[in-house]
């Protein structure tokens, strides 16, 4: 089953996969070569190691985004891919990617870029995996990363153990940074320095995978922050919330009297993205539980309303995960486990026509679009 806009297939329009997507990976190493690794088996070699292989992956990302002969004026996304702690960056319309970061910590989830700098989280080492066959990070290892676009400066921003499991991440206009905090059940904030680490939102974990925190959207102009707690692996007790963007005077994160519950008994809600007044989110829900594995859409409610119901974009994804909505272009982008990165034209589009981008064939979390290209860093200088 393909995703789809409502009523499409009886419309007659089509599913496409883009033919001219492109791995062009090949031609450069994409990590440091095996033979150094393999023979490096103590400390401190080992820890000499994992530096040289953060300097690669810095001296890759600067390579990358210099070498191509290639003139990016065309839109781009950056992806996680999961398993392999990288982000690679995807040329649309035709898909053609690039391996940019090869060192990204275990399992990244989360990622932004504000045109200078690429931010993401990671969620840890896998724990347990529970009845749905979901993977669990309950150590305390996550963090919360950055490096220039030019591939210096590689830093973190919440070391790895400051959060728990980092997921869906933020940033706003004053250079704040927010997360989910999946495991740890809690919604957390800094600083892009690092300063100022805290929770927002701390659920008691009382209702195990029902506080699962795990996608974040801001809207600075109300001073408000959504998340989605996605349920349990069962499904169907999905919610999204909205509060402050700061704590009311005398309360505390565990306890504040301004969230507001806007929508519940959805299948599994996961990342969010705000434009114009109308919330996006994917849903990872399957099974029989209808509206799930979709990509859907709601206008935000006035203040003490629940949200109306939304409306269901497309459907039929591989564990939907990964959002970003590009709104010039009236195109959202899903990243689903997968591997699959599907162009989800919005109903107001002439063309209606969902398909895929690209089909990496990897699991996908994050994915964000590059809005802004410093043309000293991604484009190639005459």
């Amino acid at each position: 089953m393909h995703p789809s806009w409502p009523g499409e297939r009886s419309a007659g329009h089509s599913i496409r996969r883009s033919d001219s997507a492109t791995d062009i990976e090949t031609g450069i190493a994409t990590d440091i070569p095996a033979e150094i690794l393999n023979n490096v088996a103590e400390t401190p070699q080992r820890r000499f190691a994992t530096v040289l292989r953060r300097r690669w992956s810095a001296a890759l990302l600067c390579l990358r985004l210099y070498s191509s002969t290639k003139e990016f004026d065309m839109p781009q996304l950056l992806a996680l891919a999961r398993d392999l702690d990288r982000i690679e960056l995807i040329d649309l319309p035709d898909g053609s990617r690039q391996v940019i970061i090869t060192d990204t910590g275990p399992h990244p989830d989360g990622v932004v870029c504000d045109g200078t700098t690429v931010f993401w989280t990671t969620m840890g080492e896998r724990t347990s995996i529970n009845s749905a066959g979901e993977a669990v990070y309950a150590d305390i290892d996550g963090g919360v990363h950055a490096i220039d676009v030019d591939g210096s400066n590689r830093r973190d921003i919440v070391a790895p153990g400051g959060t728990t499991t980092g997921k869906q991440l933020a940033l706003d206009s004053q250079g704040n940074l927010y997360w989910g905090n999946r495991e740890g059940f809690s919604l957390a904030t800094a600083r892009i320095d690092g300063t100022g680490l805290r929770d927002l939102v701390k659920r008691d974990g009382s209702g195990a995978e029902r506080d699962w925190i795990v996608g974040v959207a801001i809207d600075e102009a109300n001073g408000h922050v959504y998340w989605s707690q996605k349920g349990s692996s069962e499904g169907g007790d999905g919610k999204i919330f909205r509060a402050g963007l700061e704590i009311p005077d005398g309360e505390t994160a565990e306890d504040r009297g301004d969230i507001e519950l806007l929508w519940d008994h959805l299948p599994a809600p996961i990342d969010l993205e705000l434009i114009d007044g109308r919330l996006f989110w994917t849903d990872r829900g399957a099974g029989a539980l209808p509206g799930g594995n979709s990509l859907n859409r709601a206008a935000v409610p006035p203040g003490g309303q629940k949200g109306e119901t939304p409306k269901l974009l497309a459907d039929g994804f591989e564990e939907a995960i990964g959002l970003t909505v590009d709104r010039e272009g009236q195109r959202a982008y899903v990243a689903d486990l997968s591997g699959k990165i599907w162009a989800v034209p919005a109903p107001e589009h002439t063309d209606t026509t969902t398909h895929v981008v690209v089909d990496l064939g990897y699991p996908l979390t994050g994915l964000t679009h590059v809005k802004e290209k410093p043309a000293s860093v991604l484009r190639r200088q005459p």
